[in-house]
Formats: structure tokens, sequence, C-alpha cells
């Protein structure tokens, strides 16, 4: 009996363990969080500070993502943003998840504060002063215009973070063997020596103050870019973590308390010598947050469409004069790497093209004016969709001798009338304007027939072209320029990429002509041009059709288009395209219209593969049985007998 009592009392015993197991399971609100060791204490010490227990494995990035997918943890943190692949693998693998950026390791060169010279470093300095490779001892040794001056070059600790950053910044593996570094701060080092030059986190450098040079950075097509959280963020600045973390759903509930604060008050990312994010960036993680989006926010330069190695194909493109030089730059550059493809290019005007694009004889076409009703009428007949795809806008700017006071703001009456042609035309500013004073006109522009002249002239003076036999006739924008600066009463004309040039050149005495075209005087800046305010501007689009956008080498040369590598061909070729920090977000929306196309050119496929499959009845004398009991086919099935 008291056996049976003891073998009654363990098996309640084991029930009640077991029982209370699964309570205890259900109670473990613990999250786990696996990924990089740089971004995992960040995650630990808003933990900390949120009073939420945590479970963390530092795995590396690699592996925390590997984890996260295969829904082992609850959040990744990583010091890249999840790569297309990872992405699929979370998709495969029904986690759902939340992006969020947290904060930013930016370091920064630094030289001694008298330094002059090489204020903006591009990646051939970087690499002449820190890669394995280097050999140079001079200033003069990286490039002939510095002064010569001896060069000591500082690294950062080799098992730092900011070490990491730099050796990812130059080419080859490490850094140059005889670089020094310093028992003392890097910053009272570089401070100290004239000629020197290193690298720390951002924040040391900022709160050096004047005591050192922070050098700008040319290491992609974005150009001089110096280092801040607004440039990282927009990717022109490259020496940099972005440090993210990747929440499940699941687990968003749990994981709230830990990062709201993040968003509130800096003070921890301070503490961590990190830069905080901007306050668009703030603004939008805190949404994130809240689980009403999900998937990326901020890392929409991740994407999975890659053009293929072995691509082939034809293109046809016609258009518009305008935009004509930037399609003919970069099919040249897209057939030079993918020669297989064939590009036809006629940039025939706008009527004759639209017509084209209409009856399906080309793909793409530039544009300006778009589509009116009786052309989308036959596009639609013709089952042709067009896409529109913004290429960038086309603007001209004035200059005027900054005495001329009354040349400060025109209408757009006023240059028809002083640019448009006539037989006598005014030759002083009293006959344009009886407010003006008696002052003689001069007009600098490029050569009579350019499209820059004659966009001018459409928008301002309708249908024509100048010929006025007194106009100051050169391409060059300097020349022009400076012509300006020294006659009162003068104006000249220039691109928005020549004016750029007019401006870095330092030209003085000059003033840029605000133009109103009924809506008062507005001035010319990329964002009155984009938005289309700006008078003196045009938009120009790229029309493609929507089936043939399904095709690989269609859908690659638009993406070849608005890579990183060949977005300065848009201003090399006069155009003012979409800001460079906005291509991910383009890309991104490529993608989505690159599928939407396939679908559109399959049924288009299976629409014609129908009608070819179902011909129309032929009338015969002899029953309807017998036509449909011999098919076609019979005859392909029984060949002849080979003798």
């Amino acid at each position: 009996m008291p056996a049976l009592l003891s073998r009654i009392g363990m098996l309640i015993l084991i029930a009640l363990l077991l029982s209370a197991l699964p309570a205890a399971a259900q109670d473990d609100d613990t999250l786990t969080v696996v990924g990089s060791g740089i971004v995992t204490p960040l995650i630990e010490a808003l933990a900390a500070s949120a009073d939420t227990a945590l479970t963390t494995n530092i795995t590396g990035t690699n592996a925390g993502f590997s984890a996260f997918c295969n829904n082992d943890a609850d959040i990744i943190a990583a010091v890249r943003p999840m790569s297309a692949a990872e992405q699929a693998a979370c998709e495969s693998g029904g986690v759902n998840f939340v992006e969020l950026l947290l904060a930013h390791e930016i370091i920064a060169v630094i030289g001694h504060a008298e330094s002059e010279f090489g204020q903006c470093l591009p990646q051939f300095a970087l690499n002449a002063l820190f890669a394995p490779s280097a050999t140079a001892t001079n200033w003069r040794d990286v490039s002939p215009e510095n002064d010569d001056i001896a060069l000591t070059v500082y690294i950062p600790a080799l098992d730092s973070t900011t070490y990491a950053l730099l050796d990812a910044l130059v080419d080859g593996i490490g850094t140059r063997a005889d670089a020094l570094t310093t028992d003392a701060s890097m910053v009272e080092t570089v401070s100290s020596t004239p000629g020197a030059i290193g690298v720390v986190d951002l924040t040391e450098a900022q709160a050096a103050g004047d005591a050192v040079t922070i050098f700008q950075l040319n290491t992609n097509a974005a150009g001089c870019t110096e280092p801040s959280a607004e440039t990282v963020e927009a990717r022109s600045y490259d020496a940099a973590y972005r440090l993210f973390a990747y929440i499940n759903v699941d687990a968003l509930t749990s994981a709230q308390p830990i990062f709201g604060a993040l968003y509130d008050d800096n003070a921890i990312v301070d503490a961590r010598g990190l830069t905080a994010l901007t306050e668009d960036a703030r603004t939008a993680a805190q949404a994130a947050l809240t689980g009403e989006e999900t998937g990326r926010q901020f890392s929409l330069d991740v994407v999975a469409f890659t053009i293929p190695q072995n691509l082939s194909g034809a293109l046809n493109i016609a258009g518009a004069a305008t935009g004509a030089p930037y399609v003919e730059a970069i099919t040249g550059s897209f057939v030079e790497l993918y020669p297989t493809v064939t590009v036809t290019f006629n940039p025939d005007g706008e009527p004759a093209s639209i017509r084209r694009f209409c009856n399906g004889e080309v793909e793409l076409i530039t544009s300006v004016t778009g589509l009116n009703d009786e052309q989308s009428e036959n596009c639609t007949a013709n089952n042709v969709t067009p896409i529109t795809v913004p290429l960038g806008s086309e603007a001209m700017v004035l200059i005027a001798n900054e005495a001329s006071e009354y040349l400060t703001c025109v209408t757009t009456e006023t240059l028809g009338t002083v640019w448009g042609a006539s037989a006598e035309p005014f030759t002083t500013w009293d006959q344009v304007n009886a407010e003006f004073p008696e002052q003689d006109i001069i007009l600098f522009a490029p050569t009579i027939g350019s499209p820059t002249l004659d966009a001018l002239v459409l928008t301002t003076a309708g249908a024509g072209a100048i010929s006025r036999a007194d106009l100051e006739q050169n391409d060059d924008p300097l020349f022009r320029a400076a012509a300006t600066a020294n006659v009162e009463g003068a104006l000249a004309l220039l691109t928005w990429s020549e004016y750029q040039a007019v401006v870095s050149a330092g030209q003085e005495r000059l003033q840029v002509v605000e133009i109103d075209a009924g809506a008062g005087c507005v001035a010319p800046t990329l964002d009155t041009i984009s938005d289309g305010t700006y008078p003196l501007a045009r938009q120009v689009n790229l029309l493609v059709n929507e089936v043939a956008l399904g095709r690989s080498e269609v859908q690659s040369l638009v993406w070849f288009m608005f890579s990183d590598e060949n977005y300065p061909l848009f201003a090399a070729t006069g155009l003012i395209s979409t800001p460079f920090a906005a291509l991910p977000e383009l890309r991104a929306e490529l993608e989505s219209t690159f599928a939407s196309a396939a679908e559109a050119a399959a049924a288009a496929v299976l629409a014609e593969v129908t009608a070819e499959s179902t011909p129309e009845a032929e009338t015969t004398d002899e029953p309807e049985a017998t036509q449909d009991a011999t098919p076609e086919a019979t005859a392909e099935a029984t060949p002849e007998t080979e003798g």
C-alpha cells in the first residue's frame, strides 16, 4: 500500500510538473536577438533602459539573418540591409518583419587644420593615402596640385570598427604597411602634425571643432560629400554603417518598448559614439514601429533585379530632340557592355515618334508633350499601353549684369519680345518696356538652332526660331558669363548645367534672372524646376510600350538608365534628373512595373496564341463532323514515305 501510494504520489508530481511547463513557456516573453556585435550592444542598452529582458547571441550579420528568417529569433541586429535573397528566405519561411533604422556608425577622414589642399578626396586619392599598395610620402605624390609637404598617415586600431570601415573604403585587403597608430587621441596627433591625415568616428571629429579639417569624400556618383546623417541616409557618403534592426511582426508588441525611446531621445546613441538619425528618418522609423508598414522602409536600394550577362535582343527608340543627347550617350554605354543587343535610335521629332510608337513600330520614345486624345486613341486601338518613366527636366537659365536691376525679374512676354525673331529688333531696353532705361540690349547665346535656344523660343515667344542679326553667339558658357558681367544691359542664356559651371567658376558681377509667367517671379532652383513652377523648364519623359517592357532587354536598358554608376550622364547631357538619393525608390517602383509589364506581355502572347489556334471555320459542302474529324495536324503527323 505504501509503495502504491508512493507511485501515485510520483505520478501526480510528474503530472503537475508537465502541466506547469506550458504555462512557464507562455509566461516567458524574453526576446531573442541575434546578429551583429556592433549593433547588439546598442539594442542591449535600449532594452536595459526600457527594463525589458533579452537573450542575445552575437552570430554576425550573415548568420543572424539565416536564424531570423528561419524563425529562430525575434530580432536581427545588422550592419547592413537585408539582401534580396534573405528577404525571399523570410517570405518562404513565413516571417513577416518590420525594418528599423537605428543609428549610423560614420567615420571621418581628418587632416591638419591648416591644410588648404585635398578638401575633397576622390577614390584614387584615398587609395594613394591608405591602400595596401600606397607609397605616397608627400602630398604631391597624391596629386600634383597639392602643396609640397610631407605626408604622415595615421590609422585607427586594427580591431576597431573605425578601421573596418576604412578597410572597406579603399582597394585591397588592409591598409598600407607603413601607416602609424598613436597612443594619444587621433585628433590630438593629427592636429599637432602638419601634413598628417587620420581616420576617426565622425562624432569625435565634430567634437574637435576647428582643431582639424574634416575632408569631403568623392567615392560615388553623388560627387564630393561631407560626412553626416543626411548624406549617409542619401547614400552619397559611403564611409559608414547603417545600423538596422529587423523585428518579427509576431514579436513587435514586446519589442516596441525597447525601440520607442530611441526615437524620442538620442542619449543612448550619443553615449555610444554613434550618429543619430535625421528627423525625417526618425519620423519614418516611429511610423514603422507601429507595425502599420511592414517590410523595407529604409533599404530600398536593395533590389532583386539584375541585368543578365547573356542579354541579347533588339531595341527601337525614337523621340523628340530634347533628351536625344542623353539617349545617345546611355544607349552607347549600354551596347558597349552588352554587344549582343542592337539599339536603333531615331530622334525624328515628337509627332512622328508618337505615331510610330502607337503603331507598335518602336518600343520607347522620349517625349516632352505627352499624348493628346487622338494619339491616345490610336495607341488604344493598337493595344499599346504607354508606361511613363520620368527622365528629368531641361531648364534654361538667364543671367544678367548685376547693375541691371530692371532685369532682376522679367516676364515671359518680355523674353518673347527680346529674343523673338523680328525684322527690326528692339535695340534698347526702353523700347521693350517704358520703365526700363535707355540701355543697349546685348544678348549672349549658344549657337542658333541648338535645342536650348529652340526650347526658350517655344516656351516664351511661341513657335519659331531666333534670327536676330545682332545676337552674340558663343558655345562657351564661361565666355558668355564673363561677357555679361562686363556689360550693363547684357543678358545671357545658359543651360542648367552650364549655369552650375559658371557658379563653380566663381564669376562675379552677375545676377540670376527670375521669370514671371503670370504667377509671380520664380527663380531657377532644383525644387522649382522639378515641381514645374519655373517657367523656362520642361519635363522629359520616356514612354515605354507596356508589353515591350515585359522583355528582358527593354527592362535592362531602363534599369541601366537609373543605375548609380550612370547617374552622372544626366547632368553631362543637360538633363536635371531625379535626385541621387531618390534613385532607390525609383528603382523599387521600376521592379514593380517590370512585374506588371511581364504579366501584360504574357497575357498578350496568350491572346495571340489563342487567336492563331482558333481559326475561323471554312464553309464546305462536307458535313460538319467530317470537317472536324480531319484536323490539319494529321497531315503533319503522317510524313511522306521515303523511297
